[in-house]
C-alpha cells in the first residue's frame, strides 16, 4: 500500500495519475486522475489479497483455527471503530454477496474474516454484541448455516505475564549454551538423522560440466607442476610434413561425398593405409 503514495501512480488500464503541486508554498496535493488511478490500483491489490486469503482457508482438511488481535469495537468515547463499523455494515447488507465498496473498506485478512463471520447466525453473535448492534439481521442466506464458532477475550484480563517466573537459572544458561534442557532420550532413528552426515563430500565440489579449453588448462598446470613444461605460454613447435604425405594422410583426404569412384577407399586399402 506504501506504493499508492506515491506523486505519480501508473496503471496499465487507469492510465497515468499525477499530484498537483503549489511551488510558492511547497505543498503537492491530490488530483482527481491520481485518486482515480490510486482506486484502481488499491481494488487490483486486494482482490489479489483475497485470493491468496482464500487459498489459505481452503486448505485445511477437518477443521481450521484461526487468532487475531485488534484493540478494540469501541474507542475512549464509546464510537464505534473502524473494525465496529465494519461489523455493522456487513451485519446488516441484505444480500448474500458483501457489495465492493464494503469489501475494499478492509485493509488486513482480519477484517474480511471479521466481516463474513458478522453475517452468521451462531459465529457472529459475539460479534454483533460487542458493538452491541440492534439493527435487522438476515440470517435466511443459506452461507450462515456453517459450523462457525467466534470467542472474544479481553486482553486486559490476562495482566502482564512473567515467563520467567517458573524457569530457574540453570536451565536458561542451557539454552544459552544450545544443551538439552531435559534427559529425555531420543530414538536412535532421530539420533542418526540429525548427526547424519553426506558421504561424498569430495563429488560437491567437482563441476557438472567442463570446457575443452579448461581440461586443456588444466593438464598444461599438471605439466608446469611437474616440470615436464618450462611456461604455459611455450611456443608450439613445427613440424614440416611433405605434400605426398599430407595427401595420403586422414587431414588430406577428401571427404566421400567428393571423392570420385577411383579415388573411394576400399576396407582392404584403408587397412593396407593404416598398416
Amino acid at each position: 500500500m506504501m506504493d499508492l503514495r506515491s506523486e505519480l501512480l501508473i496503471d496499465k488500464n487507469a492510465g497515468l495519475g499525477l499530484k498537483g503541486y503549489f511551488p510558492d508554498i511547497r505543498v503537492s496535493f491530490p488530483t482527481m486522475p491520481w485518486f482515480y488511478v490510486k482506486d484502481v490500483k488499491e481494488a487490483a491489490l486486494k482482490a489479489e489479497e483475497q485470493r491468496i486469503l482464500y487459498v489459505a482457508l481452503t486448505r485445511a482438511r477437518d477443521k481450521l483455527f484461526m487468532t487475531g488481535f485488534i484493540k478494540g469495537f469501541k474507542n475512549s468515547k464509546g464510537v464505534l471503530s473502524t473494525i465496529g463499523e465494519l461489523i455493522k455494515n456487513a451485519a446488516s447488507v441484505e444480500t448474500q454477496q458483501l457489495p465492493t465498496d464494503i469489501i475494499t473498506q478492509a485493509n488486513a485478512y482480519l477484517d474480511w474474516m471479521i466481516m463474513g463471520f458478522a453475517r452468521h447466525l451462531d459465529g457472529g453473535n459475539p460479534l454483533r454484541v460487542a458493538i452491541e448492534y440492534e439493527g435487522p439481521t438476515y440470517f435466511d442466506l443459506p452461507d450462515k448455516q456453517c459450523r462457525l464458532k467466534v470467542e472474544i477475550h479481553d486482553g486486559s484480563l490476562y495482566g502482564d505475564l512473567d515467563y520467567k517466573a517458573d524457569i530457574d537459572e540453570t536451565t536458561i544458561n542451557k539454552v544459552r549454551e544450545l544443551k538439552a534442557v531435559n534427559s529425555v532420550e531420543l530414538p536412535q532413528e532421530i539420533v542418526d538423522r540429525f548427526n547424519y552426515t553426506y558421504p561424498y563430500n569430495d563429488a560437491t565440489r567437482r563441476t557438472a560440466k567442463i570446457s575443452v579449453s579448461e581440461l586443456k588448462r588444466r593438464f598444461q598446470e599438471r605439466e608446469l607442476e611437474a616440470g615436464t613444461i618450462d611456461t604455459l605460454n611455450e611456443p608450439i613447435a613445427t613440424v614440416e610434413v611433405s605434400a605426398d604425405d599430407l595427401a595420403n594422410s586422414v587431414f588430406g583426404r577428401k571427404p566421400q561425398a567428393l571423392q570420385s569412384e577411383d579415388d573411394v577407399l576400399t576396407e582392404c586399402s584403408m587397412g593396407n593405409l593404416d598398416a
